[in-house]
């Protein structure tokens, strides 16, 4: 077992023949390196989302906007129609903004996230090294739940039994990790899978509008 670092329990650490230090005095939190570079898709992937999203609930909304024009539909089913692709579009903008920009999931570093630190990451830190071949590091097993897996890219613990995860895209770790959407160059976790979810039901509620709008204007301009 690899020892640990930091602030954690000392009577627990000895029983497992582990040495602690003081996590701040070890490598404080200023000082250490940089994450990761993001890849490229992490800044690609927004444009296209951003794109598609705004231009296919426009086109929609214009749709429904001129089918409902008075001269083809009554009142009623203007103030329906035009109501509905207002709130869809808004929707779906919300949703997905919220998908590009919230990081949901996202482990932050942190004192609570960062420490104790693993021995080896300490002792590659205080000569200036980086942990580059480095495996990821389990957490004790009788450890708190927080204590999962040390990930040596980000040097933050991933909590044991939450789907914790190192996206190789976006460059760090995450919980209830789902999958990566190349999409929105994001990771879907927990915390946005429900706005994923809602932006693709805006596109079908936003289409089925627009196509009933165009069929009751229809139907009244032949009658």
């Amino acid at each position: 077992r690899i020892p640990m670092v930091g602030g954690a329990d000392r009577s627990s650490a000895a029983e497992e023949g582990s040495q602690l230090l003081a996590s701040a005095a070890a490598v404080p939190l200023a000082e250490l390196p940089p994450l990761p570079p993001r890849a490229r898709g992490f800044s690609e992937g927004p444009w296209v989302s951003v794109v598609v999203v705004v231009f296919w609930s426009t086109v929609l909304a214009l749709i429904t906007h001129v089918a409902a024009a008075p001269r083809l539909v009554n009142l009623q089913v203007r103030i329906v129609a035009q109501a509905t692709v207002c709130l869809n579009t808004a929707a779906a903008w919300a949703c997905a903004a919220f998908v590009l920009v919230a990081s949901a999931g996202e482990v932050k570093r942190s004192n609570e996230t960062c420490y104790p630190m693993p021995a080896e990451v300490v002792s590659r830190l205080e000569r200036s090294e980086t942990c580059t071949g480095m495996r990821n590091v389990s957490g004790p097993a009788d450890g708190p739940a927080n204590l999962g897996t040390y990930c040596v890219r980000c040097l933050v613990w991933r909590p044991a039994g939450r789907d914790g995860h190192h996206c190789s895209v976006c460059q760090r770790c995450v919980v209830g990790f789902d999958h990566h959407c190349d999409f929105y160059g994001r990771c879907i976790t927990s915390a946005n899978l429900p706005c994923f979810y809602l932006v693709i039901v805006t596109a079908y509620v936003g289409t089925a509008a627009a196509a009933i709008a165009c069929a009751i204007a229809f139907l009244s301009a032949v009658n």
